[in-house]
């Protein structure tokens, strides 16, 4: 989970063209969620709110 980046993750990045499979980033402190080349940016809190145990 970043803190604070908005950047992807050069080695999330990477496993997502390889591997084609769907890829999400954590970051704790977030004004907007939003997605870059199919990488979706999420904010912490509301992500792992909507988790079902």
């Amino acid at each position: 989970m970043c803190f604070t980046s908005r950047e992807i993750s050069p080695s999330l990045r990477y496993f997502h063209r390889k591997y084609n499979l769907p890829a999400i980033q954590i970051v704790k402190n977030l004004k907007h969620e939003q997605v870059d080349n199919g990488i979706e940016i999420r904010r912490a809190g509301d992500y792992l709110s909507q988790l079902k145990m």
